[in-house]
């Protein structure tokens, strides 16, 4: 039965949603009809605050079915599922059922209307309407020191965005990511650009070296799952020609030597991570982090490191979908 209400519901709401743009189309003309021709009409006023009021009242039930109504989150996302729906049925129960109340005829409130005898809920309105009264002081304690708490944690909000959040677990968009961060690497990108003030500059060992101790530090880094530069098809072609020896799986000793291996190597792929003069570098950073908040600090200590790290003739900037978001 709940679901047949949950498909009702939704399917009420989304056909009733569309009298908002009838609304807006109303309020335009109206608008547009009295700047022109100086008359109107209190009856296009009054059809606007009609069709207001049927989505306001048939189409809230969909809004809360999907959980998609305005809440000023402060601690809420903080705290378990169950202890969040616990204060969704208070909230509803304190703050939503008593103006309801005001459908009621008030001889359905009182046995008696006429001699006031209570019953029902009448009982708990004057019920609390007592307690109200009795200690009035107390109530107006709690809620100013309700308010300093509440002021105090709105220091602590914090602007952030997880998609990945609002897809289940179960979901397949959710499966597919997980499958590919778990077997491949972060699906989010951040990319380090570095751009010397000479040609041929990242064929030197010694700059190659400031690629090296960037990408080690960035790969230390929680969150972080692979990093990719010109640096790890150099050490491997060294490693190659050293029968892949793993103690040669290092920066190649000389420029010369740099030179060579890039004459050798034949495949395009190297492209992406450096340019044709060599004076233009890319490291590519993959990461499994989702939270904006979290990519942010992530995107700071990395930008701390680099500012800490002398680089006098090499440009080091931070850029990618992450970093542009």
């Amino acid at each position: 039965m709940s679901r047949g209400i949950d498909a009702f519901t939704r399917w009420t709401g989304k056909r009733l949603a569309w009298l908002i743009l009838v609304a807006v189309v109303v309020s335009a003309l109206n608008a547009i009809v009295r700047k022109s021709f100086d008359t109107s009409s209190n009856s296009w006023l009054e059809l606007q605050w009609v069709l207001f009021s049927i989505v306001f009242l048939l189409c809230s039930s969909w809004t809360l079915l999907d959980n998609e109504h305005i809440r000023i989150d402060i601690i809420n996302n903080m705290l378990p599922k169950k202890l969040r729906d616990s204060i969704d049925i208070v909230g509803h129960a304190f703050f939503l059922m008593p103006p309801l109340l005001l459908f009621f005829e008030p001889a359905k409130l009182y046995r008696d209307y006429d001699t006031k005898v209570q019953d029902g809920f009448a009982t708990i309105i004057h019920g609390i309407h007592r307690l109200v009264v009795r200690h009035n002081k107390l109530i107006i304690i709690v809620i100013c020191t309700l308010m300093l708490v509440a002021g105090w944690f709105t220091t602590k909000i914090t602007v952030d965005t997880n998609l990945i959040e609002y897809f289940k677990k179960s979901s397949p968009v959710r499966s597919a990511m997980d499958f590919v961060e778990k077997r491949l690497g972060g699906v989010n990108s951040l990319d380090l650009s570095l751009q010397a003030s000479e040609e041929d500059a990242f064929k030197d060992p010694i700059n190659l070296k400031v690629i090296e101790n960037l990408q080690n530090y960035i790969k230390s880094l929680k969150s972080v799952d692979v990093t990719i530069s010109l640096v790890d098809f150099l050490k491997k072609m060294n490693k190659s020609f050293h029968r892949e020896d793993q103690k040669y799986y290092t920066i190649p000793e000389s420029k010369k030597l740099v030179t060579q291996y890039l004459l050798i190597y034949a495949s395009s792929d190297i492209e992406d991570f450096v340019n044709d003069n060599y004076n233009h570098a890319r490291i590519s950073v993959r990461i499994s982090e989702h939270s904006s908040a979290k990519q942010e600090k992530l995107i700071e200590t990395i930008r701390d490191y680099i500012q800490k790290t002398s680089t006098p003739n090499i440009d080091i900037k931070i850029t990618g979908r992450v970093a542009k978001e």
